[in-house]
């Protein structure tokens, strides 16, 4: 099968919106297969739904590269226009709400999205937990590991202590998150390890006859060619991306 060499940037995508996205078939460059799902065996309303990602919240944070100085007040904007929106169904938060891990920016972000007046759900980012560099911990801040993390934001997506979950939105709709971080280990990357991608199969294939709504703090798909294999911006994706693809096209009709 010849690939399809049409390369979209983030900005692009973007630009095509979330209901455009799974209302319609993209290329995937790296196996030659759609990358958005037929439609669902079981009809569901139409829904809207609202994406909070990469806050990065910091209460004594500086602007620079990332807007830590207004951070705060950026959130709580945020969360006031949403409960202005009509129709929204719930928010998506893929990762990355703090700037490394920190107890007290934890406890503001958690008090802040809490004012939402529809469900959030949570998974995390390689932000979220006690940075393996001991360089980036600052006095005056307490860390968590990924296990206080799901602990925090228990109910929130997280049904146990298991950093991926699947749970119902609506009758033929169903939400996976999933977690490649890699606590401990001193690299932006991650992977989706094994268990998650058995696990992944599994849920599946038992519920082929839902739509699935699959969110994760890394990138699958390989945007630009900073982000290739060798790349700069490499560790803006999985490792594992491939197989991962390959998993989702197996489920085309269903993911």
């Amino acid at each position: 099968m010849k690939k399809n060499s049409t390369t979209f940037s983030r900005r692009k995508l973007l630009q095509y919106g979330a209901a455009a996205a799974l209302g319609s078939v993209m290329p995937w460059d790296g196996i030659g297969k759609s990358s958005f799902a037929a439609p669902a065996r079981t009809a569901f309303q139409a829904l809207r739904f609202a994406v909070l990602s990469d806050l990065h919240v910091d209460i004594h944070g500086k602007n620079d590269i990332k807007m830590g100085a207004v951070s705060v007040e950026c959130l709580q904007r945020t969360v006031a226009d949403i409960n202005q929106e009509d129709n929204l169904a719930f928010v998506l938060v893929p990762g990355d709400l703090l700037l490394d891990g920190e107890l007290e920016n934890a406890r503001l972000v958690r008090d802040v999205l809490n004012q939402l007046s529809i469900p959030y759900y949570v998974v995390a980012g390689n932000h979220d937990y006690r940075p393996a560099n001991q360089q980036h911990l600052r006095k005056g801040f307490h860390y968590l590991s990924i296990e206080e993390f799901i602990q925090f934001f228990k109910g929130h997506g997280y049904i146990d202590m298991q950093r991926y979950y699947a749970r119902s939105l609506a009758p033929g709709l169903r939400l996976i998150g999933l977690d490649a971080c890699l606590p401990g280990i001193d690299k932006w990357g991650g992977i989706l390890p094994e268990e998650q991608l058995h696990w992944l199969d599994r849920e599946l294939t038992d519920h082929a006859e839902a739509l699935h709504l699959i969110f994760m703090h890394h990138n699958v798909v390989r945007w630009s060619e900073e982000e290739a294999a060798g790349g700069p911006k490499e560790f803006f994706c999985i490792d594992n991306d491939i197989a991962v693809r390959k998993l989702l096209a197996k489920h085309a009709r269903t993911a």
